[in-house]
């Protein structure tokens, strides 16, 4: 900006010389005129004020912008939030992934370009083994991580995640790595995130044979276990 300035008020110059200097030639100023180096320097200052001004704004501009990313950056994961998407979800590892700023998760963008349809033990090693975005350290989420993606307030068909949210390729049921209870804790069934109902649900990690048998959605950070 600082350039484009400088430019600015080198063609005034030029332009309020060539300006000064037609009308010296055309007619001669009244005798009570300051010199024509003074009027110059006059306008030139005047000038100068002008693109001084211009630059302290632009630099306000820039000082406020900056405030506003570094109070974003400053959003702590709480999970007492209500954040709207466009604030929420900010690109990761290239692209690759996507923080929530509601829970500090990192999301693979694209799930299903991972992993498709596996046994629940196979999702599990499936996630352990992930390199996404040049990184790896991804897991299997639980149940109650799956769930801080669904937005209950979206009615209707359709994915129930936040409106405007940027995964794409999220279609189904999902892994959770917490098993299910079935009346007691049960080291054979596992929730499941549903993002067609929006409500999770118990089913048996041996599901290969199944149609319906659920995907698999790694997350980096958060807990990272198998529990109930």
């Amino acid at each position: 900006m600082k350039s484009v300035a400088s430019r600015l008020l080198t063609l005034g110059i030029v332009a309020l010389v060539g300006a000064v200097m037609i009308g010296e030639a055309v007619a001669a100023p009244p005798t009570a005129d300051p010199p024509f180096a003074a009027r110059i320097l006059d306008a030139v200052g005047a000038l100068q004020t002008t693109v001084n001004s211009l630059q302290s704004t632009v630099n306000n501009v820039q000082a406020n912008t900056r405030g506003i990313q570094s109070n974003l950056d400053q959003i702590q994961p709480t999970w007492d939030q209500i954040l709207p998407a466009d604030v929420r979800f900010v690109p990761a590892l290239d692209g690759a992934a996507i923080l929530d700023l509601e829970t500090g998760l990192v999301w693979e963008k694209s799930p299903a370009a991972q992993i498709s349809i596996f046994l629940w033990a196979f999702a599990q090693t499936g996630c352990n083994a992930s390199i996404v975005g040049g990184r790896s350290g991804w897991h299997l989420p639980t149940i109650q991580e799956l769930q801080s993606l669904v937005d209950p307030t979206v009615a209707g068909p359709g994915q129930k995640l936040p409106p405007g949210h940027p995964f794409t390729s999220v279609a189904g049921e999902y892994w959770s790595a917490t098993s299910g209870t079935n009346g007691t804790f049960d080291k054979d069934i596992a929730w499941v995130a549903s993002f067609t109902t929006g409500f999770p649900h118990e089913i048996e990690k041996d599901q290969q044979s199944k149609l319906n048998a659920p995907r698999a959605w790694c997350v980096r950070g958060g807990q990272g276990t198998d529990r109930q």
